[in-house]
């Protein structure tokens, strides 16, 4: 019984539907029979359109179309249908299907469209209109919601950048340390080599680079490798606690000599990156302690591939120095002030030797280079140069000497290091630098003195 009421009022409601489906359908059938533009109509219509240009102009075709449809009707046939004349269409429709209307079916059909036309000009600037808005709505929350989500949004980049271009292995690891290099935007030294943003970054990945083909040329296995590029990632990750960016406010102190009515002039804040003063290696321990209890980070434990590191470490820092714009002349001067020229301290063990009478001042190359290697890590003792030579005898700084001091050192162009021999007295002595003597304060030319014996340059190395 239930069910039967349910499909009663079923078919009630699609009868309804078909019903009014079938009076819609008359009425624009009658609307269109009967359509007609007299003047006032078209003068109406033209009104419209310059109203509508006004407020919604992007509609303008429509209009202009609905407009000329509505003036072709006009001048087909400019008489408005009576009402009789109306009841008479109506009835020939009903009984004879038409075929007694008079009018001109052409004229009925474009004064019919007009009006819709003129609507849909209207319907299509609207949503033009909104469409823009849309789009220009959806950008806005866009770029709020980038905005306000923009740690998440950089985090979960650099996270798809260290995975993606930068990591060789499959290693979570390994992805981890990329990302926190990468989030880190610290110099690899404030003075030297990549001591721009994102410098340690550049630094590390060139160490871990290194290693990796090291491994690779001792056929490691793969393993290995990447604990060799992890731990060149490692390696220096301390600096991003050790170094810090701070800006400095400009402090102004009134003085009796300014002009009351001048307004001093604004300076900009500076800004610059520095250290912590900590001892690297100590920062660099706890740090990777830090990394590991809190993200798991494995530090890699074989001692021979941090010898290793250590090694690639100092190769790319002397590719870094020599590619880099690095001032090694403003350390110049501290540095011959620490040589013992002409035993001045009475040691018994000569640096260097200076005669009026010899254009340069002569210093051996191994004390000029362990004073200049000291001096330098007097002002940034976290770079790994190494005060002793290595295994061909040769400082790591003096690869460098020749690009960068070669205003103060006379150089041999015979030498990749600019080095002469000089014979000093009766005794000869190979690897020695010649010093301009116009690079050296005249006080300390004056107080080194002159040496008894006779200098003269035998050769070249």
């Amino acid at each position: 019984m239930f069910g039967a009421k349910k499909q009663s009022s079923k078919e009630s409601e699609n009868f309804f539907l078909g019903f009014l489906i079938v009076v819609i359908l008359f009425a624009v059938i009658l609307d269109w029979l009967t359509s007609a533009v007299d003047r006032s109509s078209l003068l109406d219509m033209y009104n419209l359109r310059n109203s509508l240009m006004k407020v919604l102009p992007e509609g303008q075709k429509f209009y202009d179309t609905g407009y000329m449809m509505a003036y072709n009707a006009y001048k087909a046939s400019n008489q408005k249908l009576s009402t009789e004349e109306k009841a008479n269409i109506i009835v020939d429709l009903v009984k004879n299907g038409g075929k007694n209307i008079k009018v001109s079916l052409d004229a009925k059909l474009q004064a019919f469209l007009a009006k819709y036309v003129f609507a849909f000009g209207v319907f299509y600037a609207v949503v033009h209109k909104s469409f823009w808005l849309i789009v220009f709505s959806l950008v806005l929350v866009l770029v709020l919601f980038v905005y306000r989500n923009r740690k998440s949004i950089e985090e979960l980049f650099v996270l798809l950048k260290a995975k993606y271009f930068y990591n060789p292995f499959k290693d979570k690891d390994i992805d981890k340390v990329l990302s926190i290099l990468l989030a880190n935007p610290v110099p690899a030294s404030i003075l030297h080599h990549n001591p721009e943003r994102f410098g340690l970054f550049e630094h590390s990945y060139s160490v871990a680079k290194k290693v990796v083909n090291e491994l690779i040329k001792q056929q490691a296995p793969e393993e290995k490798q990447k604990e060799g590029f992890l731990a060149g990632l490692l390696h220096d990750i301390g600096k991003i606690r050790l170094y810090r960016y701070e800006c400095k406010e400009p402090f102004y102190v009134p003085s009796p000599l300014d002009d009351e009515n001048e307004k001093p002039k604004k300076k900009k804040k500076t800004c610059k990156w520095t250290s912590a003063g900590l001892n690297q290696e100590v920062v660099n321990k706890s740090t990777m302690t830090f990394l590991s209890e809190k993200f798991g980070i494995r530090i890699p434990k074989d001692k021979d591939i941090w010898e290793l590191v250590k090694q690639k470490d100092m190769e790319a820092t002397l590719e870094e120095l020599k590619g880099a714009d690095y001032p090694l002349d403003k350390f110049f001067e501290e540095t011959i002030r620490k040589l013992n020229i002409n035993d001045i301290f009475d040691t018994g063990k000569y640096d260097g030797w200076h005669r009026s009478d010899f254009p340069y001042v002569v210093v051996l190359a191994h004390a000029f280079n362990r004073s200049l290697v000291r001096t330098i890590k007097d002002k940034e003792p976290a770079i790994p140069l190494s005060e002793e030579p290595d295994r061909k005898g040769v400082h790591t700084i003096a690869y460098i000497i020749p690009k960068k001091l070669s205003n103060c050192i006379e150089l041999n162009p015979d030498s990749d290091l600019g080095l002469w021999d000089v014979k000093v007295g009766e005794k000869t002595f190979k690897s020695v630098y010649f010093l301009k003597k116009d690079c050296i304060p005249q006080d300390l030319l004056e107080r080194w003195g002159e040496v008894s014996y006779g200098i003269e340059k035998i050769g070249n190395n």
